[in-house]
């Protein structure tokens, strides 16, 4: 049983024994935190900003991710550009729980409230996809392996 701070940090020690010892997800605990479930969530949410606006947009989104990054239940995000249509910004978010938490406990915080207050002035649209991760090659994001 790993008994480390996270997920992650359970698989990379595992990995790093380099003896083909893993620990399935029901065998790890968390310590100095709460006591969450091995369940993910991911978000998938692109963005198109507003004609020159993308940098604006940007600049909040990462100001976003800096906050939200602290939180107990936060695993990662990636910020891409996409190369075909060059006003839209795409964020890959994985978190710890499911999608009723997530809604329940991180929608609610403060500092996204005056995020999504700043969103008029720099995007057209949104489009949130909710995944489950089930299969995971080449990292240890997340817990299907």
């Amino acid at each position: 049983m790993c008994l480390l701070k996270d997920t992650i940090s359970c698989k990379l020690f595992f990995k790093y024994l380099g003896n083909g010892v893993t620990d399935s997800p029901q065998n790890i605990k968390f310590i100095g935190g709460v006591n969450m479930t091995n369940q993910q969530v991911q978000l998938n949410i692109r963005f198109k900003a507003k004609p020159g606006k993308k940098e604006a947009f940007r600049k909040e989104l990462y100001s976003l991710i800096e906050e939200m990054s602290s939180e107990k239940a936060f695993i990662s995000a990636i910020v891409s550009d996409d190369l075909d249509q060059p006003d839209d910004l795409i964020i890959y978010e994985t978190w710890q729980g499911t999608r009723d938490s997530w809604l329940a406990e991180e929608f609610i915080k403060p500092y996204r409230k005056n995020y999504e207050g700043t969103l008029g002035d720099l995007i057209v649209d949104r489009s949130v996809s909710w995944l489950q991760p089930n299969r995971e090659w080449g990292s240890y994001i997340t817990n299907a392996y």
